[in-house]
C-alpha cells in the first residue's frame, strides 16, 4: 500500500540508508515485541494476556491441587504469571 493511502494527512520525509529509501510500515517487530505505527500496544497486551492464561491453566492444573498454602500459591502466582506481563 502507497505511503499517502496509509497515511493520507501526514507529510513525510523520503529516508535514504546506504543509498536504499527506508519503507514506511503500519507494525514492526523490535526485541520480540510487535510496534504499532498508531502508537498502540495492543496486539502486545493480547499476546500476553494468551500467554498469562496459558500459565494459569498450567499452575491449575499441576501445582495449586496439591498446594494448601495460600502464601505459596501467591508467591508462585506472582513469579510465574505477573512476569509474562512485564
Amino acid at each position: 500500500m502507497p505511503v499517502t493511502e496509509m497515511y493520507p494527512s501526514i507529510p513525510y520525509a523520503q529516508v535514504y540508508i546506504s543509498g536504499t529509501e527506508v519503507e514506511l510500515v503500519q507494525s514492526f517487530v523490535y526485541l520480540e515485541s510487535p510496534l504499532e505505527a498508531k502508537g498502540t500496544c495492543d496486539t502486545e497486551m493480547r499476546r500476553r494476556m494468551a500467554t498469562e492464561g496459558e500459565v494459569v491453566n498450567r499452575l491449575c492444573k499441576s501445582v495449586f491441587k496439591r498446594i494448601d498454602s495460600l502464601d505459596l500459591k501467591l508467591t508462585l502466582f506472582n513469579t510465574c504469571v505477573l512476569l509474562c506481563l512485564w
